[in-house]
């Protein structure tokens, strides 16, 4: 899982060099990516890959389900204005390079 998670990290900052991987130099679960799209809002990048058959999320999973930006975004030092653009991308031993990929397409057309 770490390997396909540096492969889509990777991919998604030569797509977009302004994305930024909160945690990158934390020691982190290998199979998930908390990313930060400027200008961009997590919620819609969450329903554009739910459209696209990828299941994605906001902020942290412990902030699920509250309209506020995630507690746990702001401590990592994310200003308030920028807490809502953070997506959370999760794999588990179902995913592939093919979903992978998919996500990347998804997100490289928004």
């Amino acid at each position: 899982m770490r390997e396909l998670r540096t492969h889509l990290e990777t991919e998604l900052i030569r797509q977009n060099p302004a994305i930024k991987i909160l945690g990158a130099r934390a020691s982190r679960l290998p199979n998930t990516s908390l990313l930060l799209f400027p200008d961009t809002e997590g919620d819609m990048l969450v329903h554009k890959l739910m459209a696209d058959g990828v299941v994605a999320s906001t902020g942290s999973a412990c902030s699920q389900g509250s309209d506020h930006p995630s507690h746990v975004v702001t401590s990592m030092g994310v200003p308030f204005s920028d807490a809502r653009n953070v997506l959370r991308l999760s794999m588990s031993h179902l995913t592939d390079k093919p979903s992978v990929q998919q996500c990347l397409a998804s997100l490289g057309s928004s």
